[in-house]
């Protein structure tokens, strides 16, 4: 159920650029990070990766902001956590705190998480 939404909001996020290809994917047992933007560095495809874990750790609007956060790093071409990924951010609605590098806080259900 998850995987849908999240498939649905990157849909709907990057229908406004429609030059950008991309794919999406999921993975188990990766627990350090949430998500990632993987760029070909020849034809510049988007694979977006989001671990599966963290989906159903993640309170929905903090999945809400991984997805745009991950959206604003396709749209910028990478580039780590600079002003155009902040613009980017912000162009999006991202939540102030994804707007930078990993936020230190975020809300989880921590019945879900690994012990």
């Amino acid at each position: 159920m998850k995987q849908n939404y999240v498939i649905r909001k990157v849909h709907s996020i990057m229908k406004f650029y429609p030059n950008i290809k991309y794919d999406i994917r999921f993975r188990n047992g990766k627990v350090k990070t949430a998500g990632t933007v993987l760029i070909d560095p020849k034809t510049h495809f988007r694979n977006f990766v989001f671990s599966n874990y963290w989906l159903k750790a993640f309170f929905t609007y903090e999945l809400s902001n991984l997805i745009k956060h991950e959206c604003a790093h396709a749209i910028v071409h990478g580039g780590g956590h600079g002003i155009k990924f902040a613009i980017a951010c912000k162009k999006l609605n991202c939540a102030s705190k994804w707007q930078r590098g990993t936020p230190t806080s975020i809300d989880v259900y921590a019945a879900m998480l690994k012990k």
